[in-house]
């Protein structure tokens, strides 16, 4: 389906192209379909039409709102990290909470480019926390959140020991008291 906005241009306005020969549609570079791209669609001028497009391939819609094309949905099932399946303009897409982006809600952002994007593979799992509306870093075994770096990191401790991170350091617990290793 083709849908397009009339291109605004200072240059060649009534035609939304610029550049030696006329190849650069501004609205496809920098406006309103700047994330119309690769697996978001394909952006282009519509000389019938005047006007620049966004069209999607495969079984993906434009999504209106957002100006890209994107999966549907059918039901909330769909849509992870607590996103709903809400309807735009006939179709109906996942709505994500803050925090969180992709057609089904599936980048938690902080564990993409926040403070947690270390927090993978021996230094712990990035989720997101439904009852905090919060990305976190997810410890195993032992290992403990560091606070300072925002990773998992071995926290071994003897016996009747606990062990945590605050500011960066390794602190043990022994029953009443803190002893800093």
């Amino acid at each position: 389906m083709w849908r397009g906005k009339k291109a605004k241009n200072s240059a060649n306005a009534d035609q939304g192209v610029v550049g030696d020969t006329c190849k650069t549609v501004v609205v496809c570079k920098s406006g309103i379909y700047k994330d119309c791209k690769d697996d978001a669609g394909t952006c282009s001028f519509d000389l019938d039409t005047n006007a620049a497009v966004c069209k999607c391939s495969g079984h993906k819609k434009l999504n209106d709102q957002k100006h890209k094309c994107e999966e549907t949905c059918k039901g909330n099932d769909e849509c992870k990290n607590g996103g709903t399946c809400g309807e735009k303009e006939g179709n109906k897409f996942c709505q994500c909470r803050t925090g969180v982006e992709g057609d089904t809600c599936e980048t938690v952002v902080e564990c993409k480019s926040g403070i947690y994007k270390d927090c993978k593979d021996d230094a712990g799992k990035c989720s997101f926390d439904l009852k905090t509306n919060a990305a976190v870093c997810v410890c195993s075994g032992n290992k403990k959140l560091n606070d300072k770096e925002f990773i998992c990191e071995d926290c071994a401790c003897g016996e009747n020991e606990e062990c945590s991170f605050k500011d960066g350091e390794k602190n043990l617990f022994m029953q009443n008291w803190l002893r800093k290793r």
